[in-house]
């Protein structure tokens, strides 16, 4: 019976360092990459930043302008020399304008070529107001325009 009780106990030690022993390695894990450069604080933050997608956005008197992924903003960011605290409201910024050029409207370019069997075709994206109340709910319409 001793000998049971000793295996037993062996076992679930066993199964207690497997469970709890890899969490522990996980959350020790050195960070590699140019977020290690950040703050602790800032970490989740760049690895969010890391996985913004380039865009392009249409400026007030008529041009363009162009911003390349997250991967090369943190980097670019991350290598000038700046304190932590100037890093933070870097990768404040870059996040703040993100969001506020980039749309969450889903573009299926696929779709377009095989409705318009050429790639000379185009999106019209538009809003329709659906409660009739400012800043409310907004219904999204995509329309393809073939020509």
């Amino acid at each position: 019976m001793r000998k049971f009780i000793s295996l037993a106990f062996a076992g679930i030690t066993a199964g207690m360092i497997a469970l709890f022993g890899a969490t522990a390695q996980a959350s020790t894990a050195k960070v590699t990459g140019d977020c290690a450069r950040v703050a602790k604080a800032d970490r989740k933050l760049c690895t969010a930043i890391l996985r913004h997608h380039s865009y392009g956005a249409v400026l007030p008197g008529g041009g363009s302008t162009f911003t390349p992924n997250g991967r090369a903003l943190v980097h670019e960011l991350t290598h000038q020399g700046l304190t932590k605290t100037e890093l933070h409201a870097g990768l404040r910024a870059i996040d703040a304008d993100y969001r506020a050029n980039v749309t969450a409207v889903p573009v299926n370019m696929d779709a377009l070529v095989r409705k318009c069997g050429n790639t000379d075709g185009r999106y019209v994206v538009s809003y329709q107001d659906a409660d009739g109340h400012p800043g409310g709910l907004k219904l999204t319409h995509v329309v393809a325009q073939c020509a």
